[in-house]
């Protein structure tokens, strides 16, 4: 996440046209040609075309950070990209057929002058609810959020800046890396901030309402100076929420620590001196993490929580960073990213069977993606139906110079 912020916040200046209305999509976007004597069939997916790679929102530029959810009917997925004519990032919204046809992208974004990066959304019973972080070149980071209709994708609402508390008092520092997940009244947003008193970034879960406005002060799970709090997961199951963060102390190694319901906070065990990068996943009634572990080379390690026996898969000779794992109807779905060289990286699925705390992993699958993957930029994984899943990326290439970036998906499988 650090990584790519650094990447991006490089590219504000002040040469950015004025903003659209809420919901105009760019000019550049092209619409597929679906002939001119009756329009398009409605988007579905009754049918799912698997193992074919789909651009996401292909005439936006420079289309990253893609996240994504499932409303049983379609698909809606968040990027970031650039708003034409300028070097100045938005983020818009899109949604997608199983056969990968889209309609015209909605604009999320209106923070003025503000680079607009990294979104997620969650599906709740008013809509789709988007979360992303804004850096208008001040120093401080903030998160916004706004409420969208999950049918035709339009604004409820303006977008609103979150202001997190702290002893009942706002917090004035940087606010970023926004989760979400939905709940049965609302949302968690889970996400790090800036905490002085830590001299680090500290995890933090903000209850929202169904329409996205916080609803109730800001939880703290665990604070601990000179800390730092990363890569901040959230899991809602029926016993509550668990979180997951890597903790990355000032001086040693980053573990992955999780927290449940009622519980206190616990150190993943590894076969490994570093661990970071968590995700979490709830399946047939166990909790599974899955990290990376390693140093120079690392591999994915999955561990059951309250058990006692670590999973390593993969060689321990390649570098395999940013898992996300997710539960299908049969067994776990996991997709990583093997980085290649610098920040290029190849893409990798497989199938996980669980049987209480232990699992059989399947073969590894690659997905031959059009352009290398860029390892910077987070992948995203959800369940379909049945044992179909979708992957969604950022891949690019150096064209003249420059590198050029877009979103990708595909349903794979498993």
């Amino acid at each position: 996440m650090l990584i790519a912020l650094l990447l991006l916040t490089a590219c504000g200046d002040d040469d950015r046209s004025p903003l659209p209305d809420a919901g105009d999509p760019p000019d550049a976007f092209v619409p597929v040609d679906v002939g001119q004597d009756a329009g398009p069939p409605p988007l579905g997916c009754a049918e799912i075309t698997v193992g074919e790679t789909f651009l996401v929102a292909p005439g936006l530029t420079t289309t990253i950070h893609p996240s994504v959810v499932f409303t049983g009917d379609a698909l809606w997925l968040t990027v970031t990209a650039l708003e034409e004519g300028t070097s100045v990032f938005d983020i818009f919204l899109v949604k997608m057929g199983c056969d990968g046809r889209q309609e015209e992208p909605v604009l999320v974004s209106t923070t003025e002058m503000a680079n607009d990066i990294d979104a997620d959304l969650a599906l709740g019973p008013e809509g789709l609810v988007v979360a992303w972080q804004a850096d208008d070149g001040s120093g401080t980071i903030a998160t916004w959020v706004r409420l969208h209709d999950a049918e035709t994708g339009a604004p409820r609402g303006d977008a609103r800046q979150l202001e997190t508390t702290r002893d009942g008092a706002p917090v004035s520092g940087t606010v970023w890396s926004p989760t979400l997940l939905s709940n049965d009244d609302g949302f968690d947003l889970v996400g790090e901030r800036g905490i002085e008193e830590a001299s680090a970034f500290q995890a933090y879960v903000q209850p929202l309402d169904a329409m996205g406005a916080p609803a109730g002060a800001t939880i703290e799970p665990f604070f601990e100076a000179m800390v730092g709090q990363d890569d901040a997961e959230g899991l809602r199951t029926t016993a509550g929420l668990t979180l997951a963060w890597t903790r990355t102390p000032a001086d040693g190694d980053p573990t992955v620590v999780t927290l449940s319901p009622g519980g206190e906070s616990e150190t993943v065990p590894s076969s490994a001196l570093e661990a970071a990068g968590p995700s979490l996943a709830a399946f047939d009634g166990q909790r599974w993490v899955a990290y990376s572990a390693g140093g120079g080379s690392r591999r994915i390690e999955l561990f059951p929580l309250g058990g006692d026996a670590v999973e390593a898969l993969g060689s321990p000779s390649n570098t395999d960073v940013v898992p996300r794992l997710v539960a299908g109807e049969s067994a776990l779905g996991l997709a990583w990213l093997r980085i290649t060289s610098g920040f290029r990286a190849d893409l990798f699925y497989r199938r996980i069977e669980a049987t209480g705390t232990t699992i059989t992993a399947g073969a590894e699958m690659e997905i031959a993606t059009i352009r290398d993957v860029y390892a910077p930029y987070a992948i995203d994984l959800i369940h379909i139906r049945d044992d179909v899943f979708f992957i969604t990326w950022a891949q690019g290439e150096n064209v003249g110079g420059e590198n050029v970036l877009e979103a990708a998906g595909r349903f794979v499988q498993l």
